[in-house]
């Protein structure tokens, strides 16, 4: 068995049930316009779908804000009619936010992996194209689920890799423990170049993070896309097909939601994969990792300079100025 340094670790559907979260929290927002309003459900599904993408798959909440404020909600004629509005709008937000919670948790053999990889001080990472305080904000909720002191969960990860924020997260993190923010701040690159998965040279520049070759390292995902970040550079690539099941409830809530030419799903993915994206294993089980390598102690993050199309959150730490709460913010 090839001994490993670095995991890499994909986050939606490897991590977390993504789809399932999806399904839940959409399917609540949903109902309750429907209900709440008396909207009609396939107007507002078409409304829901032109919002931006980060809030139907990550701030979900906001989506109630972005609706009203393009005419999709009634119209309030008085005051006493704003303020049922309001208040009917804050319901809906409160039960989405009490869903995601829900929702928001680790797979229990995913959490277990990271576990024994920490116990073998092989560095682990998530490298996500989420933006960055989605990223934060889920983290968050799953850590409540894994128990413990939250910061443990940060601590189970070498580095985080996203993309910037949508907008000023101030607001958005504003219900976190500023201990967790920060925690995972220092610990986060963020893409300024735009490029989506596959994306080699992202991995590229991880591995020279960590100061690891690419047979060193192992990227762990539910997509072909994480597999052409892999296998171009020689990293092996381990399918999480588990992760690209999507039962028939949720695989409806998703295509309503997803914009056209997304695809998802075990079949989809296993007739995508090719000679530079193709898995050297497939596991349901993320400790069967244990089966197919032998893990050891990494290098630990290098404090190098970033390569153009990065940008590091932590070095802004070191400025002679006071961060106020959550430090520096992660939009560009």
């Amino acid at each position: 068995m090839q001994n490993k340094t670095l995991a890499i670790f994909d986050l939606d559907n490897t991590l977390t049930d993504t789809f399932a979260l999806w399904h839940r929290v959409t399917d609540v927002a949903l109902d309750l316009l429907t209900d709440q309003f008396g909207l009609d459900r396939r107007r507002i599904l078409t409304a829901y779908k032109a919002s931006p993408e980060q809030y139907r798959f990550a701030d979900f909440e906001k989506i109630i804000q972005w609706l009203d404020a393009r005419n999709h909600l009634p119209y309030a004629a008085n005051a006493e009619a704003q303020y049922r509005k309001n208040a009917t709008k804050s319901y809906i937000c409160e039960q989405m936010k009490k869903t995601r919670a829900q929702m928001s948790v680790f797979y229990d053999d995913a959490l277990d992996t990271l576990r024994e990889l920490k116990k073998s001080k092989t560095d682990a990472v998530i490298y996500t194209d989420a933006e960055a305080a989605p990223t934060i904000k889920r983290l968050w909720l799953m850590a409540q689920g894994a128990g413990g002191d939250p910061l443990d969960t940060v601590n189970l990860f070498a580095h985080f890799y996203c993309r910037p924020s949508f907008e000023c997260d101030s607001v958005d993190l504003r219900d976190i423990d500023p201990e967790f923010i920060l925690a995972m701040k220092r610990k986060m690159t963020l893409w300024s170049d735009r490029l989506y998965k596959p994306a080699p040279a992202h991995t590229l520049a991880i591995l020279n993070d960590f100061g690891v070759k690419p047979g060193d390292a192992v990227f762990i995902g539910d997509s072909y896309k994480d597999g052409g970040c892999a296998v171009p550079l020689g990293t092996d690539f381990v399918w999480f097909r588990r992760g690209a099941i999507c039962s028939s409830e949720a695989a409806k809530t998703v295509e309503s939601i997803c914009d056209p030419g997304w695809n998802y799903g075990e079949d989809y993915m296993r007739s995508r994969f090719n000679e530079l994206s193709a898995p050297v294993a497939t596991v349901d089980d993320m400790r069967d990792l244990n089966k197919l390598f032998t893990f050891g102690a990494g290098n630990g993050f290098r404090d190098t300079d970033a390569v153009p199309g990065m940008r590091r959150i932590g070095p802004q730490f070191l400025k002679r100025e006071r961060h106020k709460g959550i430090g520096p913010a992660t939009h560009l």
